[in-house]
């Protein structure tokens, strides 16, 4: 009879253990989480660090990376005097709705290729407007305009591309307009 309590409260402390570690999860500075309960959405993300809890074995927890990310956009364009170029951009971005980002896209690799993508989509219509010595002086003058606040090519550049990506979660922090060869 002993020997049963015994193991019945061996088994409970067991399964206690597991229930516990099943249901912490923990954030870090750089993390955010969205919970799901059989793969759909359930409230609000989790983004300030800490130790939280979610239902056991019902409620997964979904870790995605709350810092900016820096991606080089290189594509060729042509400019208004139907001349063809190599831009060496930059773009930082980050999520900006974990639970858009989640239903959305939900992995690094497609979002990386949705900013590449929409990004080179808003360069387009704006870039081929000029010619490419206005281009190349505008690259030149770019660090004393933003010093003054006024918007330049990269300014429209970086306003057209966030409409297109606050639609699944994503935020553009900064773009850098350059063309290659330029200096």
């Amino acid at each position: 009879m002993k020997k049963n309590a015994i193991i019945i409260v061996i088994g409970a402390v067991i399964l206690s253990f597991i229930a516990y570690e099943n249901a912490r999860y923990t954030l870090d500075d750089d993390d955010l989480v969205v919970i799901t309960q059989f793969g759909e959405l359930t409230g609000t993300a989790r983004n300030v660090s800490g130790e939280y809890f979610k239902i056991p074995f019902i409620h997964k927890a979904h870790y995605l990376i709350k810092t900016p990310r820096i991606m080089k956009i290189k594509p060729e364009i042509m400019t208004k005097d139907r001349q063809v170029h190599q831009l060496e951009s930059r773009a930082v971005w980050k999520i900006s709705d974990p639970v858009k980002y989640y239903r959305s896209l939900n992995s690094d690799k497609l979002a990386r290729d949705y900013v590449y993508d929409k990004v080179v989509e808003a360069l387009y219509p704006i870039i081929d407007k000029y010619e490419y010595k206005e281009l190349i002086d505008e690259a030149k003058s770019a660090q004393l305009k933003e010093l003054y606040g006024r918007y330049d090519i990269q300014q429209r550049i970086k306003e057209a591309s966030e409409s297109k990506l606050s639609d699944v979660g994503i935020g553009l922090d900064y773009f850098e307009l350059k063309l290659a060869g330029s200096a």
